[in-house]
């Protein structure tokens, strides 16, 4: 068999080997996509159960406020004053509950905010708890903080935590705000103020 003729069989074989590999590539990059596609779909749905579980569990231990209010002008000392009807209507216990009413009096082309609070308080599920407010010092209610424009006329809002060690802060007549430390990558604003609240009150 003449030379040329063993380098066409050579040239053959290695083309077919070279058209077995690409097709054994080919099917290799086709299986790990499909893999990684399936990775994929298995990280999302593990994922979403994750998020499940922690859904239910938080509503397991959520509380929910439901309040209202009296407020006076002076309480004798110049000092304005308040008192609270509270019912905690979730499923869980509202540990560190404060009720807060925020205005704000003209003073000349200026405004002076004024912040009236409970001192902080546990609430079980389905209890009620009637308490006194008070002005407070410190950092006030302001529209960022409420949730809600504070303004001459009387502005309430409910901060408390859960037993998981959320955070929450119910506005009227609209879905609660929650700050979860756990998750939550930025602190709201509002944490400021019901901080200071609490540290001030000797609950932080």
């Amino acid at each position: 068999m003449s030379d040329q003729t063993w380098v066409a069989i050579g040239t053959g074989a290695l083309a077919l080997a070279t058209f077995a590999l690409a097709g054994i590539t080919a099917w290799n990059v086709r299986k790990t996509s499909k893999l990684v596609e399936a990775t994929e779909e298995s990280a999302r749905a593990a994922a979403a159960t994750v998020f499940a579980i922690q859904r239910d569990r938080e509503l397991a231990h959520a509380p929910y406020i439901d309040w209202s209010a009296k407020t006076g002008d002076d309480d004798g000392k110049g000092r304005r004053f308040g008192r609270a009807e509270v019912s905690n209507i979730g499923r869980g216990l509202a540990v560190h509950c404060l009720c807060c009413i925020g205005w704000a009096i003209p003073v000349g082309a200026a405004t002076t905010p004024i912040t009236i609070t409970t001192d902080p308080f546990d609430l079980k599920p389905d209890d009620a708890k009637s308490a006194s407010m008070k002005e407070r010092s410190g950092t006030q209610l302001t529209s960022e903080m409420a949730g809600a424009e504070v303004t001459e006329k009387e502005t309430a809002v409910v901060f408390c935590q859960d037993q998981l060690g959320n955070f929450y802060r119910f506005v009227p007549f609209r879905a609660p705000d929650v700050h979860r430390p756990a998750i939550d990558k930025t602190e709201p604003r509002w944490m400021v103020f019901y901080r200071d609240q609490l540290t001030l009150l000797g609950n932080y």
